[in-house]
């Protein structure tokens, strides 16, 4: 992926907003998933998501991603709520305890 293509803004308007069930609509082959390395360089506040949202599935992580730029929600928290912990490579349990206690 290119640099500067994420340009991380909180949109105030969807602060207070109830958060949506996580669901990924993400379709296809895995070529436009982001590099993860990449990724962390430019949202340098994701650093304590890091172990959380290294074991998120692509697919899921390309959905946060995606709906966090168009405003539908903040991903951290989409994270803190517990609803992404379905979409990791390891148990629900598992997931939880990897989520950052901020």
């Amino acid at each position: 992926m290119k640099p500067g293509l994420y340009n991380r803004k909180i949109d105030i308007t969807t602060a207070n907003v109830d958060l949506p069930e996580f669901v990924v609509n993400i379709v296809g082959s895995s070529s436009g998933q982001l590099d993860f390395k990449h990724f962390l360089e430019t949202y340098q506040d994701s650093l304590p998501y890091k172990n959380f949202l290294h074991n998120v599935r692509g697919k899921a992580i390309t959905q946060l991603l995606s709906s966090h730029r168009l405003g539908k929600y903040d991903m951290y928290r989409m994270i803190d709520s517990g609803k992404v912990d379905n979409f990791g490579c390891l148990t629900r349990d598992a997931m939880r305890k990897l989520r950052p206690t901020i």
